[in-house]
């Protein structure tokens, strides 16, 4: 009795710990994308622009003091219209990609589907299993002749 009294107070307490650890995350990802709104991310790309400068004079002093404490050369960051360029590059490259792959799509499912299709056909399980329902019915159609014939 009090095993399951105790099985039911772990069910509800691990309920309501999931329920807790989803509001926090919740919560935290709705702060970041409020944040990151705020700072103005999201706004017109001079905003963003600016907002890059502001985080690349903030990480300038950190940056050297990495550099002084580590044996290897960190490299500068990049500059804003560097930024810029590649976003935009990369951006079309994946857009060029993704119709190039939807326009492609109705081969590739065809492609696809003869791959399927040869792989259940040299599976051996597959064999089996299909073989036993063919020999199955020829053993029941000599039954199904004998009771027409009495």
């Amino acid at each position: 009795m009090w095993l399951t009294r105790s099985v039911e107070i772990a069910k509800t307490l691990n309920s309501n710990l999931v329920k807790i650890l989803f509001a926090v995350k919740l919560g935290l990802a709705g702060g970041a994308v409020y944040y990151v709104a705020d700072q103005g991310v999201w706004k017109d790309s001079t905003e963003t622009t600016k907002l890059y400068e502001k985080i690349n004079e903030g990480l300038k002093p950190y940056l050297q003091e990495a550099k002084a404490q580590i044996p290897i050369e960190i490299p500068e960051l990049p500059k804003s219209s560097r930024i810029s360029y590649l976003t935009k590059l990369y951006w079309n490259q994946g857009v060029l990609a993704s119709f190039r792959f939807i326009g492609d799509l109705p081969s590739h499912a065809v492609d696809w589907t003869n791959k399927g299709i040869a792989a259940v056909k040299n599976n051996e399980e597959i064999k089996k299993f299909c073989d036993s329902f063919s020999s199955a019915a020829t053993v029941a159609e000599p039954q199904k002749t004998e009771e027409k014939s009495k």
